[in-house]
């Protein structure tokens, strides 16, 4: 029996946790009956890094926050294609997702990875994104937060409880079982992401403030880009 196809609409600017997520539903979905392509609204890094290179990506370029007419491109590939579900990722995407599955007449679905009403630091823009992704859920078929805590967020911005399906995020396990002894004299400290707000990395620095006013020596190798020069100048 042929697998069903289900379309990912991702932005695509960045490479680092919702898209590497994406990137390994690419690469695992087939063997559970799905094959999978992605449509990219901000196709900058995701196109030339994704490790699927089974799965299609297509180049939707929404032009701003308001283009939601490229929906009907969207739903020219759905219906070229033979995709039987859409699968949106971010708030960006909800809308395109929503009127592209409404117009190609196929299911579509939301994955929730952060409370979009608390995503940025701008208020207004949140609570317009919010209002946005409230209304373009109206009748999406299954909303899916990736943690406990989003299934409460889903439910509390009034999705139905029937709708909402938490499934946690997972990544293949790399087999590393070293142990590896205490340093007797400094730490060296490792995180490796995408740095943005809401991210916890303030909370590091300041735990690791407590630290050294506490006498513990240790360095800290922070590794990735930031999502902005001002949220750079901000950690700086």
């Amino acid at each position: 029996m042929a697998n069903r196809k289900a379309l990912h609409i991702i932005n695509g600017e960045h490479y680092s946790g919702g898209e590497r997520i994406q990137d390994i539903l690419g690469m695992t979905l087939p063997q559970y009956g799905y094959d999978v392509g992605f449509v990219c609204l901000k196709p900058d890094m995701f196109p030339n890094v994704y490790r699927s290179k089974a799965s299609p990506v297509y180049s939707v370029p929404m032009k701003h926050k308001a283009d939601f007419m490229l929906y009907k491109k969207v739903a020219e590939i759905i219906k070229t294609e033979g995709y039987d579900i859409v699968h949106s990722h971010m708030p960006r995407s909800i809308p395109v997702a929503r009127l592209a599955s409404l117009s190609a007449k196929v299911p579509m679905v939301h994955h929730l990875h952060s409370p979009t009403l608390f995503e940025g630091p701008s208020l207004l823009n949140n609570i317009v994104s919010g209002i946005l992704e409230r209304v373009s859920l109206i009748g999406a078929d299954a909303v899916i937060p990736c943690s406990e805590g989003l299934g409460k967020y889903a439910k509390q911005i009034g999705i139905g409880s029937r709708r909402v399906k938490v499934v946690l995020n997972g990544i293949p396990g790399l087999g590393l079982n070293a142990e590896k002894k205490a340093p007797n004299d400094e730490w060296v400290i490792g995180v490796v992401a995408l740095f943005r707000p809401r991210k916890g990395f303030e909370y590091l620095l300041e735990a690791m403030s407590l630290l050294k006013a506490r006498g513990y020596s240790f360095k800290l190798h922070a590794i990735g880009g930031f999502f902005s020069q001002e949220y750079r100048d901000h950690i700086d």
